[in-house]
């Protein structure tokens, strides 16, 4: 499901997930969401008139494949976008941001972790420096268990682009390293990468006290292409709500994927 607003963040979203998708088997949502001052039925026909520009560039590119164009209405958008992805329970929310909005993030129009947590869907965020950029490296941070919800969208991504894998623990500056349950997450989970995909896996312990902060930094020291987080691993500022996709400039290539740990089974 792609949230587009018809600006330049669409055509980044529509390129990403045709770059990501199996025209196998897949169907593209197209979702805008109609703010009251705009429920005209002049402003809901030009809407409409868009969405099929969009559905018709994706046909010609993958002639025959399933685009679902969704117009809803709604006073918030990430609120609206909740709605219709409980609704349509997408296996990937695609958002793209064309700016730096970290001074504004009280005013965020949609909060990606935010998103994955009340969906239960993965969410990925990306700006216009990852199109065209071919996943090479993943960074995982890897906490006091096996991260199942991360493999599993992991094993299948890094199996089909032949990615590096680098799984990321943490100690505290403070305390050290001594959480047995995160040594053992992190073994396991090494060993079950191994065992599922031919890629190559390196594990990596970091000192911090801010997760969100040391897994940007690690992933920008390796020059990773992909973040994959939970998304209480993305938050850099609890207080001003600043995540780790309103640190990345507008050229970054990092795509930050946000996948939901407690996500219930379809």
């Amino acid at each position: 499901m792609i949230p587009v607003d018809f600006s330049l963040t669409t055509e980044i979203a529509v390129r990403k997930s045709l770059e990501l998708i199996d025209p196998e088997g897949s169907t593209v949502h197209l979702l805008h969401v109609l703010l009251p001052k705009f429920s005209k039925s002049s402003h809901y026909d030009k809407t409409t008139t868009e969405l099929l520009k969009w559905k018709k560039i994706i046909d010609e590119i993958y002639p025959g494949f399933p685009v679902n164009i969704h117009i809803v209405e709604g006073k918030h958008v990430e609120e609206a976008v909740i709605k219709k992805a409980e609704e349509i329970k997408p296996d990937l929310i695609i958002i793209a941001k064309n700016s730096n909005r970290k001074w504004f993030s009280f005013n965020k129009i949609i909060d990606a972790g935010n998103l994955a947590t009340e969906t239960h869907c993965a969410t990925l965020v990306i700006k216009p420096g990852s199109v065209k950029n071919q996943i090479r490296s993943i960074v995982i941070p890897v906490v006091s268990r096996v991260p199942a919800r991360k493999l599993d969208m992991l094993i299948p991504l890094a199996a089909r682009k032949k990615a590096t894998v680098f799984l990321l623990s943490m100690m505290s500056e403070a305390t050290g390293f001594d959480d047995s349950s995160t040594t053992h997450a992190l073994i396991e989970t090494y060993r079950i990468l191994k065992g599922e995909v031919n890629c190559q896996v390196y594990h990596k312990i970091i000192s911090g006290n801010n997760i969100a902060r040391a897994a940007l930094q690690f992933a920008r020291m390796v020059d990773a292409d992909v973040l994959l987080v939970n998304p209480d691993e993305s938050r850099v500022s609890s207080f001003a709500r600043l995540d780790i996709t309103d640190m990345l400039m507008r050229d970054s290539k990092l795509q930050v994927l946000a996948i939901d740990p407690y996500a219930r089974n379809n």
